[in-house]
């Protein structure tokens, strides 16, 4: 699945060449993903958003070589927040953007 979103970003952004931003974020709504192996990977990362920030950074890695000028980036909002993935590093092309429901 990561495989075919990146080959749909390259083909997406080689016809916006003065794009420099895309984003990948989760659905907006409360319904966490069940599937048994991504709920491995956030528990691993201490975080229900650990799956999808693991795959955010790989989208990032594919993109890099032939989109260096491109940044990712993400959200970070409700149940997918977390401190100890905040403590964290991302890649240097991806962003996390906080965001804060009231």
């Amino acid at each position: 699945m990561l495989q075919f979103i990146i080959g749909n970003l390259k083909t997406q952004l080689g016809s916006q060449p003065e794009a420099t931003i895309v984003s990948v974020s989760q659905n907006d709504n409360h319904n966490q993903c069940q599937d048994p192996a991504e709920l491995a990977i956030n528990e691993a990362e201490g975080t229900a958003g650990g799956a999808l920030f693991r795959a955010v950074n790989v989208i990032a890695d594919g993109l890099k070589d032939s989109f260096p000028h491109i940044a990712v980036d993400t959200l970070a909002c409700e149940y997918i927040l977390s401190v100890s993935f905040l403590a964290r590093s991302p890649t240097r092309s991806t962003l996390v953007v906080l965001v804060l429901v009231y």
